[in-house]
């Protein structure tokens, strides 16, 4: 159970990286019709992508590290039930 708690944290810790990496491509809206925007300036909407990508990379980081902390939780509470059962 524990493992399966820390996978989930990793992975959504990676989710989380991966949508900073690519949160121009997923929420820009261009500003030029026949090109390509290449920086983030470039973009109409630049103020949204800032605050939903770290807002969504901010949730995301929460998410998993709570998930890895209740796997430690879990896992301190198994060393308490084996230490009762040895008395």
């Amino acid at each position: 159970m524990t493992n399966l708690l820390k996978f989930i944290g990793y992975g959504i810790i990676v989710i989380g990286v991966i949508n900073l990496t690519f949160m121009e491509q997923i929420w820009g809206i261009c500003g030029y019709t026949y090109s390509e925007c290449d920086s983030l300036s470039d973009y109409t909407n630049e103020g949204f992508i800032k605050s939903m990508g770290v807002g969504g990379f901010l949730s995301l980081a929460i998410s998993g590290i709570l998930f890895l902390g209740f796997s430690k939780v879990i896992e301190v509470l198994e060393d308490i039930r084996d230490s009762n059962k040895k008395d």
